[in-house]
C-alpha cells in the first residue's frame, strides 16, 4: 500500500511541475509589422527637339485710329441756354447740316423784323424808280411838245433831283439795315453750331438734369471724317523703323491688312491700311510687327532650355533615364528661341522644364 501511495505523489508532483512550469515560461514576442512601401513618382519633363530654322527679332508697334480730318466746335457764346440738340454720337451728317443751337434770345425776331424791312426798302426803290420813269416820261412828253418851255424843264430836273435825293436816302438805309441784319445774323451764328464737312458725329457733350449753359470756347460737338483711315504712333521703338512708301503689315482686330507708310518723322509714323472698310471708332489700336535682326537656316533650341553654370550656357538631355549636362556654345537669340553653335545635334531633345 505505502509503494503505490508513493507512485501516486510522484506522478501528481510531475503532473503539477509538468502544467506548472507553462507559466514560467517567457511570453511570446509579437511579430514585427512589415515595412512600409512608398510610390516611386518618376520626374516628369518637358522636351523639345533640337531643330533648324530661323529666328527672327521683331519689334511690334502699336498705332491708334484717328481720323485725318477731326474737328470739334464751340459755341461762341457764354451764359446761354441750350435750345435744341439735333444730332447725336454715330450720325452722319453733311456738309452745313445744323447740329445743334442755343436760345436766341429774341434774335431770331430781329432778323426777321430787318428782313422785313430790308424787303420794305428794297420795294420802294422798285416803286420809286418806276414812278419816277413815268414822270420824266411825262415830262419829256410836254417838252416835246412845248420846247420853248423853260418851265417844265426846271420842273422836270427838279422831279429827277427828288427821285435821287430820296433814292440815295433809301439805298443808304436799305444798307444800314443790311449791316445790321449781318450782325444779326452773325450773333445767332454764334448760338449754332453747323457740320464743317460731311462726317460722323464721334462725341457730343453731357450735361446734368439742370440743363446746359454754354460756356465760350468749350467743346460741345466732333465732327470726324470716317472716311480718312489713319493709323498713327508716337512710340520710342518705332525711331528709324518706317520711311515713307514703305508696305507692312497691320493686325486690326485679329485680321491682318496691307498698309501704306504716310509719314514718319523720329518717334511718330502714320500709315493708311488698304482694303479696311470697318468703321472703326476712334482710338481702335493695330499692331506692326518689324523685324530688326534675324538668322536662318541654325541649329536652335527654346530659351528656356538653356542654362547658366559657372559662365558656361549649358543644357540639360535625358541619358539612359539620367539627367546629365552638357556644355554648349550659342548665339543670336529672340523671340524665345537661342541658335546652337555647337554641343547639340540636329534631333537630340533638351529639357526645357
Amino acid at each position: 500500500m505505502r509503494s503505490i501511495s508513493v507512485k501516486c505523489t510522484a506522478a501528481a508532483l510531475t503532473a503539477a511541475l509538468f502544467f506548472g512550469g507553462c507559466a514560467l515560461l517567457p511570453e511570446e514576442a509579437e511579430a514585427p509589422s512589415p515595412p512600409l512601401i512608398y510610390a516611386y513618382e518618376k520626374t516628369s519633363y518637358t522636351f523639345a527637339n533640337v531643330d533648324r530654322g530661323g529666328i527672327l527679332e521683331t519689334k511690334r508697334v502699336t498705332f491708334r485710329y484717328t481720323p485725318a480730318l477731326k474737328q470739334s466746335l464751340a459755341f461762341d457764346v457764354s451764359g446761354a441756354a441750350l435750345e435744341a440738340v439735333h444730332v447725336s454720337v454715330g450720325d452722319e451728317v453733311e456738309e452745313g447740316e445744323l447740329l445743334c443751337e442755343l436760345e436766341d434770345g429774341g434774335i431770331s425776331d430781329e432778323i426777321d423784323a430787318a428782313r422785313e424791312t430790308i424787303e420794305g426798302y428794297e420795294r420802294a426803290l422798285d416803286e420809286a424808280a418806276e414812278n419816277s420813269k413815268l414822270e420824266l416820261e411825262r415830262f419829256d412828253l410836254r417838252i416835246a411838245s412845248d420846247p420853248e418851255n423853260e418851265s417844265l424843264r426846271s420842273e422836270r430836273e427838279a422831279a429827277e433831283k427828288n427821285y435821287e435825293e430820296s433814292r440815295r436816302t433809301t439805298e443808304l438805309r436799305l444798307a444800314a439795315e443790311k449791316a445790321r441784319l449781318d450782325e444779326l445774323t452773325a450773333a445767332a451764328d454764334k448760338r449754332r453750331l453747323y457740320a464743317p464737312f460731311a462726317g460722323t458725329v464721334t462725341y457730343v457733350k453731357s450735361f446734368g438734369g439742370d440743363g446746359f449753359i454754354s460756356t465760350a470756347g468749350e467743346s460741345f460737338i466732333t465732327i470726324s471724317d470716317k472716311n480718312s483711315m489713319v493709323f498713327s504712333c508716337n512710340e520710342t521703338d518705332a525711331n528709324g523703323l518706317f520711311e515713307v512708301g514703305d508696305t507692312v503689315t497691320v493686325d486690326i482686330g485679329g485680321e491682318e491688312y496691307e498698309a501704306e507708310v504716310i509719314s514718319s518723322e523720329g518717334n511718330t509714323a502714320s500709315i493708311v491700311p488698304r482694303d479696311y472698310t470697318e468703321s472703326a471708332a476712334e482710338g481702335t489700336y493695330g499692331v506692326v510687327s518689324i523685324t530688326t535682326s534675324a538668322v536662318y537656316d541654325v541649329l536652335r533650341v527654346p530659351s528656356g532650355a538653356v542654362k547658366s553654370a559657372n559662365g558656361q550656357s549649358i543644357v540639360y538631355m535625358l541619358e539612359d533615364g539620367i539627367r546629365v549636362m552638357r556644355e554648349v556654345e550659342t548665339g543670336f537669340s529672340a523671340d524665345g528661341m537661342t541658335e546652337i553653335i555647337s554641343g547639340l545635334e540636329e534631333g537630340e531633345q533638351v529639357i526645357v522644364s
